[in-house]
């Protein structure tokens, strides 16, 4: 399986494929927001430290794809854009958290 993570600002793509370790979605009928996205992405150069930073949760979304690797390349399909609810960043690992819905 493949999988990929935009970072849309507006509707458009502005960062494409970020780097992640780990996600999550979790889809609820019964809730308020039918899906739940939960991220660990690996960039460094990524921790939000500032509002304008993009994996903030100023106005920026996450578009999540998946899929399976052809021989002519990834065949994706989008499960869905999650506006960034929650992000945060471990000074340690180096790694930022990040909770859309």
């Amino acid at each position: 399986m493949v999988s990929r993570v935009d970072v849309l600002f507006n509707r458009q793509v502005i960062v494409e494929g970020i780097a992640m370790t780990a996600g999550q979605i979790s889809y609820d009928r019964n809730a308020a927001r039918l899906a739940r996205l939960s991220l660990t992405v690996a960039d460094p150069l990524r921790i939000p430290s500032t509002a304008d930073d993009i994996l903030t949760p100023f106005g920026y979304e996450l578009l999540v794809w998946r899929g399976v690797q052809l021989p002519a390349g990834p065949e994706l399909i989008p499960l869905g854009v999650f506006p960034i609810q929650v992000a945060s960043a471990d000074g340690v690992t180096l790694l930022s958290s990040i909770t859309a819905e």
